[in-house]
């Protein structure tokens, strides 16, 4: 097994946590990428199809990604699955009663 495919939850975590430390207009490629979120670039392709993260824009040749809009990306992914959990919780507890 690769190296980035045995990292444990915690250190990926910590991956994002980098990422939000770089400039928010610094650009990133896809294996860069794939290396902060311990993932290889194979994974980050299939996670752009399933909208998880967002689509790279073309740059000099090389398909790139803004900080700001992986950040975003995610801010956005994060809000939506907390009022699904809202919705969710409001469903089961008017079931409840």
């Amino acid at each position: 097994m690769a190296e980035t495919e045995t990292k444990s939850g915690e250190e990926r975590s910590g991956a994002i946590t980098s990422l939000a430390e770089l400039p928010s207009d610094g650009l990133l490629d896809a294996n860069t990428l794939a290396h902060m979120l311990g993932r290889c670039k194979r994974t980050i392709q299939r996670a752009i199809r399933r909208g998880e993260l967002p689509q790279p824009i073309r740059f000099m040749g090389r398909q790139v990604w803004m900080v700001k809009t992986i950040l975003e990306h995610l801010d956005k992914l994060q809000d939506k699955a907390t009022r699904q959990a809202n919705r969710n919780k409001a469903r089961s507890s008017q079931d409840g009663d």
